[in-house]
């Protein structure tokens, strides 16, 4: 199965994007991969701005052996060592390399997303070759430290009726807040303390795709 058509069912399916945080949740990048793939998460980011390139790497390489054709890896920022590990996913932040740059290396299947945080950014990026737009923080958060103000669920109808292409909403996200955000088109929730710090990752992930399940029923009603 080709790799977008991997991500967008993904999405589809489980409304969900799983950030790892190691140092958070107390145990490997790929351990939490495992972890997650076991909570029933098809789309995971491996994130970690710390770890030296060779030891990343090796996490990296471990994680893609737990994946099965359905599920989806993604690199945060670290493009190098995601092309390296054969991850088929990168995901970049407005100061990391260009866009056209990084799919030029990785070829049009790859899935490149991008992180914006106001609605300028949000427009440049309708104009880029990306596969999904990020947005965010939606809400109060802790996780990352940064200047960007919480935007609101207002922001997301207004990005909402600009765009087709897939959204991704994160910051301060909780079960509750992913509810709403669903109910404004919000194609998946990009969670990560939420889920990094449950005594179960695997438990709290099965409770957003079920979640996300009963939501997609009653739209469908």
């Amino acid at each position: 199965m080709m790799a977008k058509q991997v991500f967008f069912e993904a999405m589809k399916c489980t409304g969900l994007y799983v950030i790892t945080d190691s140092t958070m949740a107390g145990m490997s990048h790929s351990s939490i991969v495992k972890e997650s793939i076991k909570g029933g998460a098809r789309i995971i980011q491996v994130r970690d701005k710390e770890m030296a390139d060779g030891q990343l790497l090796q996490e990296m390489r471990q994680s893609i052996k737990e994946l099965s054709d359905h599920h989806m890896l993604i690199v945060n920022d670290r493009v190098d060592v995601g092309f390296l590990a054969g991850a088929k996913g990168i995901h970049l932040g407005q100061d990391d390399l260009p866009v056209s740059e990084v799919r030029c290396l990785l070829g049009n299947e790859a899935i490149i997303g991008i992180s914006t945080h106001n609605i300028k950014q949000f427009e440049q990026a309708l104009g880029e070759d990306v596969d999904y737009i990020a947005i965010g923080p939606i809400y109060d958060t802790a996780t990352k430290i940064s200047s960007n103000k919480p935007l609101g669920l207002e922001y997301v109808t207004t990005l909402r009726a600009m765009t087709d292409k897939p959204l991704v909403a994160i910051g301060g996200i909780t079960l509750e807040r992913a509810s709403k955000l669903w109910k404004e088109g919000i194609d998946a929730v990009a969670v990560v303390s939420d889920i990094m710090k449950s005594v179960d990752i695997s438990g709290k992930i099965a409770e957003y795709i079920q979640l996300f399940t009963d939501h997609c029923s009653l739209t469908t009603l």
